[in-house]
């Protein structure tokens, strides 16, 4: 039986096969998973927010990894140091759903859809290539990451679906 670890919001989990990494109730936020198919091992973030210069100086003891542009780049950097390489990874990713639509429609505010292109740009930025996608609308989804297969399994209110 895989052993579940669950990426809470804000950070992020790694793990070896035979393992199943969980993300869940994403809403706006970003469940970005990055796997080495060579060496089995997988990363799972639970981005929040899309970039960290967002936030004001001074907040020492911030969990920095509920930003993009901090929880992917630590965490493949995390994968690395395990023996991943760049050239045999890749990543799929859930969420970004704009969960206030109607009430809030300003592009600035729809964070789900800041953080979809937050979190392509920074796996852009590191040479991983994104090949599955289950981003934007405006449903939640919890999704569950298989380290074996690198298959991910999306639950939401209107059912499953794998990448």
């Amino acid at each position: 039986m895989s052993e579940e670890l669950m990426a809470d919001m804000g950070r992020y989990v790694i793990a070896h096969n035979p393992a199943i990494l969980i993300a869940l109730g994403l809403g706006s936020c970003i469940g970005c998973a990055v796997w080495d198919r060579e060496k089995h091992i997988g990363g799972m973030a639970h981005v929040m927010l899309p970039e960290s210069r967002e936030c004001s100086k001074g907040n020492e003891g911030l969990n920095m990894n509920k930003f993009a542009d901090i929880a992917i780049a630590a965490m493949v950097q995390e994968m690395k140091q395990k023996g991943c390489t760049f050239n045999h990874m890749n990543a799929k990713i859930a969420g970004g759903a704009h969960m206030f639509r109607g009430v809030i429609e300003t592009e600035t505010m729809d964070i789900g859809k800041r953080n979809d292109a937050a979190v392509r740009e920074e796996l852009q930025k590191l040479g991983i290539p994104l090949i599955a996608h289950d981003t934007g609308g405006s449903v939640g989804r919890t999704v569950r990451f298989d380290t074996a297969t690198g298959k991910i399994s999306i639950k939401t209110k209107d059912g499953m679906k794998e990448l």
